[in-house]
């Protein structure tokens, strides 16, 4: 029920790709990965200030594999100090997982 409202959000870029709420819910279910990244990648182009773009596109690159890329955002994350204590706490979680032995 919940995807179902969520598609009916409006598409994003000229070739309709996901809202990036839409992605989010995908992200966490581990479905259309690919489509998600450029979603969150769009998201980013879009609203460069927005650090939750940046949270949110290291965590589909980590559900993907691409744990170097991910680390990278995500220490660049770490850096910002006007980050929202809300990011800040999932950003610290994320980024404990994604240093994580095994």
């Amino acid at each position: 029920q919940a995807e179902e409202g969520l598609k009916g959000l409006p598409t994003q870029g000229c070739k309709g790709g996901l809202h990036p709420l839409l992605a989010e819910f995908y992200m966490r279910h581990k479905r259309e990965l690919e489509k998600c990244t450029a979603a969150f990648n769009g998201a980013l182009r879009q609203e460069q200030d927005n650090p939750r773009w940046k949270l949110r596109l290291a965590q589909v690159l980590l559900v993907r594999g691409m744990v170097s890329q991910a680390t990278t955002l995500l220490r660049e994350l770490e850096g910002e100090s006007e980050l929202p204590p809300s990011l800040r706490r999932e950003l610290e979680t994320v980024l404990g997982e994604a240093v994580a032995p095994g």
